[in-house]
Formats: structure tokens, sequence, C-alpha cells
């Protein structure tokens, strides 16, 4: 086999599946791959073992493709047209079971000069599969003494890809008039309107021009061939006269090449490339200065390699059953509003198979919008989409979703454990050490996920061991920097006494783990300096590192948490006051003392343990490594197994497409059992989200009058059978006579026949809950809790959300 090392032809293999006999060529046309077989039988009665051996390969690769593109073509010595023997029968009756389609044609591909006499025939033959249409054969001149004549053939393939139709604003215009005149008054008949209206005003483009690039060899080679083509059937020609009219054919082809590949350069240099584009051929014309850069020819070099190297993913997962069960009956109806508002935040004007943009849609009268809205509560109603709209090839789809719920999960499990809410603390740890007791549970997703990445999940109990600063002075100045250099990262910190500022009261050179990033060096350099300051003092930290700041700010909610979470800790139990200042790196005359600690320290032996600025939190550790970006992890790990199953199996093929197994993983995934991992903080943030919005006064449509989202959650019958659920789901959750939801925090009651819940969900209440309530069912079933209520509160805040946009009249015209 092989296989081509070209890292943006990866998907390209020649497979040799009998030698000499027949070869498997696969590769991939804008990722749709098409398999072309290329078998050489001669068809004499002595070389039938290779018959049999080419049927049987055939039919296993055929089959190994499924639903792929596959084009037979080459010499199979069989006649389809009248088979007269069992050879031709077997074979017609291969190609028939494979559902291969014959093109036919009267060219003649064998040419036989035998004593001044001359026989053609057809030995070569195309077969292809369903969605491939031969659109013509023509014969070329052979460029050699054999007797088969080469030819080409023109093919169409149906693909989810398609070449926009290009219409101009003024034919956009005419056209979008149109359709809003016609006498549509179905959705199926204004879906064939604008159809035809593309149709009619598209126009296909020639994006580079290719179609005006001409050779002034072009008329020479026509020639030529016309003359070898005359030449070959007239069997008074020698084969001499025939070969030297063969010779002059391929240096002319090589002429004729160089020069359109010259003209097609330079126009698309000039016309539409930018300077950066046009770096290969300032390059290859030795225009660029080299010693007026700043940088090397290789560093460049390398930039642009790199640059455009792109490498494909494949899902290699299967989705688990879904386990969703019902939701509430009664949904409503789709208003034209939703559509305006829905077309209103609609950004990409890209079209899908069907051609038709956004900008379409947009000019459409509310007559016509209005068919498509009877359309939408037509499926809702029904229960019914059509599949047309199911079958959706297009597009870059949903790129690894195991990917992306396993780095949700793990980012999930690290916001729970370190909680600041008891009751939460208390969940967490009842359902970490009861994961065998349901196999359907939060709790249990979590431990496979950390054995799957092979991750360590607990609680960090590393003491810090570095000696604190003298405590005589209260006022403190600080200067941090960290450093990756060769591979490994260092941190630089030095601490002055305020007033006194000739030397450092403490000066660190610290090495930490390589595997660690200059970011992680900047930030604990940090903590590491307000660990090592007396208790009630205060300090101004200088740092070059806007990343630091950012991350220990109060709003920041990105991957170094923990950081952020420890640096106001410290600043609670020690009573210090910080304040951090950002300077410029590599000016300022301290930064780049501290800078120079930073790199002595990437060539100490001793490394500093990270996890000790990290006291008492739940840690993502792997071979004692804190993990801080959950996605870089996940997705290095995605790649690796998609790698290796392309590497072991260049032939491997997904048996779904992308959109069934992203639909399927999606609906497994989102049970209501298991939507906690989403949904955890969604009606905390909603309700912090209204605070400032409820200054507007919105006004409830239904109720009309003045609302807040409480009244969405408690009052409004717009949701009454959404809050119905709601309650009946946590009813059904906790087995108990009745459960409901209050807009007050109240004090449960161990007999109270209802059990009411703060629609926040949190409650300041933890250990009642805990102890009044039988069985610990509180905790036990905590996640199914939140996952209720929070879906309920985030359809409450979408109804809260309509009604707060200001609603604008549409002009009569």
């Amino acid at each position: 086999m092989h296989f081509l090392n070209n890292p943006h032809k990866r998907n390209i293999t020649n497979i040799n599946l009998i030698p000499g006999v027949l070869q498997w060529t696969r590769f991939e046309s804008k990722g749709i791959p098409i398999n072309i077989f290329t078998p050489y039988l001669s068809g004499r009665v002595d070389d039938k073992e290779n018959d049999v051996e080419a049927m049987n390969s055939i039919t296993n690769a055929v089959l190994t493709c499924r639903d792929e593109h596959v084009i037979i073509n080459g010499d199979l010595n069989i006649n389809t047209i009248n088979p007269s023997n069992g050879r031709d029968k077997e074979w017609c009756w291969l190609f028939n079971l494979l559902q291969l389609t014959e093109y036919k044609t009267n060219n003649k591909t064998y040419i036989r000069r035998q004593q001044n006499r001359i026989t053609t025939s057809r030995l070569d033959h195309i077969f292809v599969s369903k969605d491939i249409k031969v659109i013509k054969e023509e014969l070329l001149p052979p460029l050699t003494s054999n007797d088969h004549i080469p030819f080409y053939i023109d093919i169409e393939f149906k693909s989810h890809l398609n070449w926009r139709s290009y219409i101009g604003k003024k034919k956009r215009e005419e056209m979008i008039k149109e359709i809003n005149t016609s006498n549509a008054n179905t959705f199926q008949e204004l879906n064939a309107e604008i159809q035809n209206n593309i149709a009619k005003y598209g126009t296909k483009v020639d994006r580079l021009g290719g179609s005006i690039i001409s050779s002034i060899f072009k008329g020479k080679i026509r020639k030529l061939e016309n003359k070898i083509m005359g030449k070959l059937e007239d069997p008074n020609v020698g084969l001499d006269e025939i070969s030297e009219l063969q010779t002059i054919l391929k240096e002319t082809h090589i002429q004729s090449c160089k020069e359109i590949k010259e003209q097609l350069t330079d126009k698309y240099n000039n016309s539409h490339a930018s300077h950066m584009y046009q770096f290969d051929r300032k390059l290859h014309s030795k225009e660029i200065i080299w010693k007026e850069l700043p940088f090397g020819e290789q560093e460049i070099l390398d930039y642009f390699s790199k640059k455009f190297t792109t490498s494909n993913q494949t899902p290699t997962f299967m989705p688990s059953p879904s386990t969703i069960t019902s939701g509430p009956r009664d949904i409503g109806r789709i208003s034209y509003r939703d559509v305006k508002e829905t077309i209103k935040r609609m950004k990409s004007n890209t079209p899908g198979q069907d051609e038709i943009s956004l900008d379409i849609i947009k000019g459409l009268k509310l007559e016509k919008l209005a068919l498509i809205v009877e359309e939408f509560n037509k499926c809702l109603t029904q229960g019914d989409i059509p599949q047309e709209w199911k079958h959706e090839e297009g597009g870059l789809g949903v790129p690894s979703i195991e990917e992306f719920t396993d780095r949700l999960n793990l980012r999930t499990l690290s916001l729970i454990a370190n909680s600041n809410n008891k009751l939460v603390q208390k969940a967490f740890k009842f359902g970490i050490s009861h994961t065998n007791d349901n196999s359907n549970n939060i709790f249990i997703q979590w431990m496979s996920i950390l054995q799957k990445y092979n991750l360590d999940f607990k609680k960090n109990h590393t003491k810090f061991r570095l000696k604190k600063v003298n405590e005589t002075n209260r006022c403190f100045i600080i200067h941090t920097d960290g450093s990756k250099l060769a591979g490994k990262t260092g941190m630089g910190i030095n601490i002055y006494e305020s007033g006194g500022r000739l030397s450092p009261c403490k000066s660190l050179s610290l090495r930490i783990n390589n595997e660690y990033s200059n970011n992680v060096a900047e930030i604990g350099a940090i903590i590491t300096a307000m660990k090592l300051l007396p208790n009630g003092t205060t300090a101004r930290i200088h740092t070059d590192s806007k990343v630091a700041i950012d991350v220990l700010s109060r709003k920041y909610k990105g991957n170094f948490l923990p950081f952020k979470t420890e640096f106001f800790n410290i600043q609670k139990e020690k009573n210090i006051s910080v304040y951090i200042i950002k300077v410029k790196g590599h000016e300022d005359k301290e930064n780049i003392i501290v800078d120079r600690l930073a790199k002595d320290g990437t060539e100490r032996d001793k490394i500093f343990d990270i996890k000790s600025l990290l006291t008492n939190q739940y840690l993502l550790m792997k071979n004692d490594i804190v993990i801080f970006d959950c996605k870089r992890m996940t997705v290095n790990r995605q790649l690796k197994e998609m790698h290796e199953a392309i590497d072991s199996n260049p032939n491997f093929i997904p048996n779904q497409s992308w959109s069934s197994i992203n639909v399927a993983y999606l609906k497994s995934r989102l049970s209501p059992k298991t939507k906690y991992q989403i949904w955890r903080n969604a009606s905390n943030s909603h309700i912090k989200y209204t605070q400032k919005k409820d200054e507007l006064n919105p006004t409830c449509s239904d109720c009309n009058c003045p609302s807040n989202l409480e009244h969405y959650i408690h009052e409004c019958p717009r949701l009454d059978n959404q809050r119905r659920y709601c309650q009946n789901r946590l009813t059904e959750i906790l087995d108990r006579p009745e459960c409901s939801l209050s807009p007050i925090q109240e004090i449960p009651f161990q007999y109270s026949y209802v059990l009411y819940f703060h629609h926040s969900g949190i409650t300041f209440f933890e250990n009642e809950y805990i102890d009044k309530i039988p069985n610990h069912n509180v905790l036990k079933k905590w996640p199914e809790i939140q996952a209720a209520i929070s879906k309920f509160i985030g359809r409450a805040f979408l109804i809260y959300q309509i009604d707060s946009k200001p609603i604008y009249k549409r002009s009569e015209k």
C-alpha cells in the first residue's frame, strides 16, 4: 500500500489489491470520498484464478465502501452487450448485484496493427455507482506505443457541497420583487418559486478566471493530436512516423503547461491576493531583502508551512442509547414575531444545499413569511419534521461532540466540588461516595470520564513551605514575572519594604514543572508573593502580564479559576490588601530584573510544587500536574485517537454522517437526568442578569402588567403547563405528596405536606433540608432537582427576555 505523506493529501491511498491485476485508489474531493478500482484482466482461460480473485476483491472492497462513490474503470475484456460465455455473464451479474451502471459509448479504445491490417475494439469498461453521472468521454492521442488508447471522462457526483450561485444586488432586488408578487399560496409553492428564481437570476462565476487563460501552443497541440489519431487508423503509416509525432506532442505539452501555470500564478497574485499570498512569488524572484527583516529566512518558511497545514478530523465514537422520556405537552405556537426575531439574530448569509440565502428570506413580505410560520406550526402540531429538512450534510457540522461533552463534564465537576454553598458541598460528597448506588447519575459519568483521561480529582492538602518575610514592616512593593525558556518554566519575585528600595527583603528564583505554561508562572508568582507576606499588610504588586491581571479580577470565569479563588481567599484569611499594577514588559527596570530571575529559575534543579499555592481546593491532576486547560487536553486526545485510527486503517470510514452522529449523541447525552452538567448555574445566571434589566419594567404581554422575572416564574398563566410539569417532576424525584416553587427562602418542616424549593435552586437552610427530609432524598436527588428547576427557569427567562424587548411597529407603505 502506498500512502502519500503530504499533510494536505493524507486521505489519498493507493492499494494494490492484486499486484498487476487490480488497484484501488481512494481520495477525497472536498471531504467526499471517491473510490476508483482499476482492473487489468486478459480474459484467457488460463487466467481464471486472477478472475476469481479479482471478483472477490472487488466485492469486498465495494461493500467496505458502503455508500461512498465507486468507479470501476479498466480493461476487463468482457462483452456486456451480448454476454455469450459464462465469464461475461458472471461479471455482468456481479456489477448488477453491486448496483453499478455501465457507461455506454461507441468509442474504440483498443487499436491493434497486424500485417498492414488494423483491428479496433472496446476492451475497457466504465461502471459507476448510483450517485455518479458520466457527462462525456474523450479519446486522447497515445504518447507511447501501447495498443490501448488513453481517454478521460468528465463526471458529476452527488455532494453536500455546492458552488454558490452569484446574484448581483440589482438582480437580487428584482428576484425578491418577483417572489413577493407571485401567486404562491402554500409553503411548497413558495419554496418552488424561490428555487426557480435562483436558477433564473443566479450565475456560476469562474472566480480564478481559468477559463479565459489560454496558451499559444493550444492550436499546435490540437493539430498534432488530430494528426496522430488519423495516422493510427491508417495501416500504411509506419510506427516510426507515429512515434516521432508523439515525441513532439510531449514536448509541446510541457511548454504549454509551463506557460499556463505562470499565467495563473501572475493573475492570482496580481488581482486576487494580498501581499501575504504574494510571498511565494517574491521569494522566488528574490525581492525580499532578508537583512532588513527582524527574523530569519528559515523562521518565515516554517511559519508559512505551518500556517497552511491542515488536519482532518473524523468522528471515532458511537452514540449511546437515548434516555429522554417526555416533556410538557403544551409547547405553544410559533408566532410571526418569533420568526422575525430569529431572522434578525441570524448573521451568516451563506446558503445551504437549497442555495437560499438569508437576504432572500429577509426580503419576503409579511404574507409570504406567514406561509413559513404556518409550515413551522404544522410541523409542531403533527409532531413531524420533513425528511428533507433533517438531511443536511453541508457546513462544518459540530466537531467532536464527545470531546465537548467531556470538557463540559470536567468543568462542571470542578465548579461543583469547589462550590461555597454548604448544601452543594455535602451533595457532592454524598454523590461521590455513593457512585455504586445508581448507574444512571451524573457522578458515575464524572468518574468514568476521569478514568477515561487517567485523571486524579482530589482535595489538595499540599503545604506551602517557603519562609515568609520579616514582619517589621506593614507595606510592601512587589515585582513578579514568569518565563518559559527552552521548554522549562520559571518564576521571579522581588519583595521590597516600602520606603527602602535599595535591596529586596525577599528575592526568589523558582522553577516549576515544565508542563506549566508561561501564564501559570506569571500568575503563580503573584500568589507566591502574597503567601510570603505577613498578616495585616498592604502590597502593591507590579507585573507585565495582562492575563494575570484579568484572572485575578472578580469577573473572571476562565481556566485559571483555582488561582482566582486562592487570590481572594488569601486576602480574606491574612487580612491583607493587594493592588496589582500593570507595567511594560522589558522596559520597566524592576521588571527586567525579575524577568532575569524567572529565566534563572528555569535552570534550577529543584522543582517548586505549584499545588502548594492552591490549598484546600479540589484539583484535576494528571501525573501530579494540575490541569488548568481541559480543552487542550481533551482536544489533543481526540486528535490522537483520530490519527491512530487513520494510521492503522487509512481507509477508515465512519458508518454514519456527521449530522446523524451529532444529533444522536446529543439526544443521548442531554437527557433530563443528566442536564445538571449544563443547567447547573443557569437559574442563578438568569436571575443575576435580570437584576439591572428589571429597571426597564417590561410589560407581560399576557397579563398586560409591569413585571419582572419572578412574575413569569410564579404568576404568569402563559407558563402554567411548564410550571406544573416542573413541580410534578420535583414530586416524582423525591417521591413526596407535593413539591412546589417559592419566591422566598423557607425552612422545611419534617411533617409539612408541601415541600418548597426556592426558584434559584439554592437554599440558605441546608442543614434543615438534610436533617428534616427523611432518607436524605434531597442529597441523593440533588442533581435531578437542579436540572428540573433550572430547565423551567430557563423557559421563564426566555419569555421575560422577549417581553423586555421594545416592539417596533411595521410602517405601512
